[in-house]
């Protein structure tokens, strides 16, 4: 099982305070993170896709790195890819959060879709998964589809939501039609009591917009990385100058055991 103290992140309640999340695809990359002051570490491979699974030794490899204080999550991809397959990994038991992508246009049937893809992941697991649901704002005509989703996501209990962007080439977050809505989707997703994470290119311009609408969590890649590039490598540098500008908009935020 993992260890308790991660999987209590997403638990714990920091209004204003959100936490941290960097996306990382090697230990490498996992440490510059961690000395530059991450909350949780995701795993993924930017190459492929904006929810690229990495290869699950990677997976292994950083989640079983990552000290005891640092909830590890990792992403894995899109859910038409693994409609219908019977092999998949069975994922370490040091992984707390897993993301999966509906991409719902290419599923009809995407609900029962995804409910069997969880189960037959938990199935294989190690350990106990906490799922996350990934909204893509891009994909999302409207604030209605969005809800859609969010409904979905709390009747299936999953540890909380992901808003993120598909095409990495077409904008950030804030240049969605959706972003205009968000009122109205956090507004549920609380109402729901399913905790948001937010992403989507997001860069220290953008940070004071999306900070408030109060996410329990902020994921980037690419805001961590060498002159911004997605596709670069994380740097301590770069993760720091990030969490200090969350701290100089909320506040210090409350200390984490071992950091």
């Amino acid at each position: 099982m993992p260890d308790p103290d991660r999987a209590s992140a997403l638990a714990e309640d920091s209004p204003g305070q959100p936490r941290l999340l960097v996306s990382v695809r090697n230990v490498v990359e996992a440490h510059a993170a961690i000395a530059g002051g991450c909350d949780l570490l995701d795993i993924k491979e930017p190459t492929r896709g904006s929810l690229g699974m990495a290869d699950i030794d990677t997976i292994r490899d950083v989640a079983e790195y990552a000290p005891a204080h640092i909830p590890v999550s990792a992403a894995l991809g899109e859910l038409a890819v693994w409609s219908g397959r019977s092999d998949l990994p069975a994922l370490p038991e040091t992984l707390c959060y897993v993301k999966l992508g509906p991409l719902c246009a290419e599923l009809r049937d995407w609900r029962n879709e995804w409910t069997s893809v969880r189960r037959r992941f938990d199935a294989r697991a190690a350990g106990r998964l906490n799922w996350i649901l990934v909204i893509y704002a891009d994909r999302c005509q409207s604030s209605d589809a969005a809800a859609d989703i969010t409904d979905f996501a709390a009747d299936q209990r999953c540890a909380g939501v992901l808003i993120d962007t598909c095409d990495k080439s077409t904008g950030t977050l804030v240049d969605t039609a959706l972003f205009r809505e968000f009122d109205r989707i956090v507004s549920d997703l609380r109402a729901a009591q399913v905790k948001l994470a937010i992403a989507g290119s997001l860069s220290l311009q953008t940070l004071k917009q999306v900070m408030s609408f109060e996410p329990d969590i902020i994921a980037i890649r690419s805001a961590a990385c060498e002159h911004g590039h997605r596709d670069g490598l994380v740097t301590r540098r770069a993760v720091a100058s990030f969490r200090s500008a969350m701290t100089a908009i909320t506040g210090p935020t409350s200390v984490v055991p071992g950091t």
